[in-house]
């Protein structure tokens, strides 16, 4: 039998281990790990940072409110405010409030804001406030705000502020401001 305590003395047990401190809570059960102040793991999953959660199972939540509220499994959100409010699972969200109140499966979000209110599936966003507010699946979003507020499926976008607004299945939009509102294929 194992003892409750390892080589060091620390005491642990996986499924209830509560240590408190004035400044840092640590949390192991149910196979998780919540530390920090409020944060709080579902079972398989880790929450590390004021207010971080990981509510799915087999999710990682790192950064102060990191997957707060968030709803879905084999979620990772790491950064400040990164994956709150967030649907679906599979989804990836690197960068301060990467991924913040998206919807959508199999999602790769990187940079600050990167995919905030992103409703779509299986994009790969990327650069500061890429995809935010994007109606979107199967797309590529590469640059600053790139894609913003764009409605399509099967996009490709690529260049700071490119396809602002834009509308279309199977586009191609390459190059800084380029197809602002524009539409079509």
């Amino acid at each position: 039998a194992l003892s409750p305590t390892d080589q060091y003395g620390v005491y642990y047990d996986l499924n209830t281990l509560w240590t408190q401190h004035p400044d840092l809570r640590l949390a192991v059960r149910n196979n998780s790990v919540s530390l920090g102040n409020q944060a709080y793991a579902n079972s398989l999953s880790v929450a590390v940072g004021y207010g971080a959660e990981a509510l799915g199972i087999d999710t990682v939540s790192i950064g102060r409110a990191a997957g707060s509220n968030a709803i879905g499994h084999n979620n990772a959100s790491m950064g400040v405010g990164a994956g709150i409010d967030s649907r679906g699972s599979d989804n990836v969200s690197l960068g301060n409030l990467a991924g913040n109140a998206a919807k959508g499966n199999f999602n790769l979000m990187l940079g600050d804001a990167a995919g905030t209110q992103l409703t779509g599936s299986h994009n790969i966003l990327m650069g500061q406030g890429a995809g935010i507010a994007a109606r979107t699946d199967k797309s590529v979003l590469i640059g600053v705000e790139a894609g913003r507020y764009s409605m399509g499926t099967s996009m490709t976008i690529i260049g700071t502020n490119a396809g602002l607004g834009s509308r279309g299945e199977g586009s191609s939009i390459i190059g800084a401001e380029a197809g602002a509102y524009s539409s079509g294929t």
